[in-house]
């Protein structure tokens, strides 16, 4: 059974500050629909059925199923939010279609950040405001295979 919640633990208001024209997305737990540690949906007329929850679309969702990163991937998707809000148009392929089989999991955490801009920038804003080792150390993979 999926879980599905609104957690103020999850708001985004320390994120909005600066960009305070932004439309607040809605922000929920939710780990059975989200097949990684993070989801944007871009914003929609119309709402969706998660577990039975009525989710309203019109200001965005963000979607997070990761324990152990959740201020890093609350800001990652927030990123993805706010690049979808200025008209940025996503770049990149799914963790999925970038993964090589054979690769280590370093090599496909470098090129999935690589083969997007969009996921580029993500990250390095979740490392700017929400620093945490696990993208620290991804950051210096990518940085270390530019060398």
């Amino acid at each position: 059974m999926a879980i599905v919640a609104k957690i103020p633990s999850l708001e985004t208001r320390w994120l909005h500050r600066s960009e305070k024209w932004l439309p607040q997305p809605v922000v929920i737990w939710e780990e059975n629909n989200c097949s990684y540690g993070g989801l944007h949906i871009d914003p929609q007329q119309g709402e969706t059925l998660i577990d039975n929850i009525h989710v309203p679309m019109d200001r965005g969702v963000i979607c997070i199923a990761e324990y152990d990163m959740i201020e890093a991937t609350v800001a990652h998707e927030w990123r993805h939010h706010y690049q979808t809000c200025s008209g940025w148009r996503y770049d990149g392929k799914s963790w999925a279609a970038t993964f090589k089989a054979g690769a280590t999991y370093e090599d496909a955490i470098v090129q999935y950040f690589r083969q997007s801009r969009a996921e580029m920038d993500a990250l390095l804003y979740s490392v700017k405001v929400a620093p945490n080792e696990l993208t620290e150390e991804w950051l210096e993979w990518i940085n270390a295979h530019e060398a």
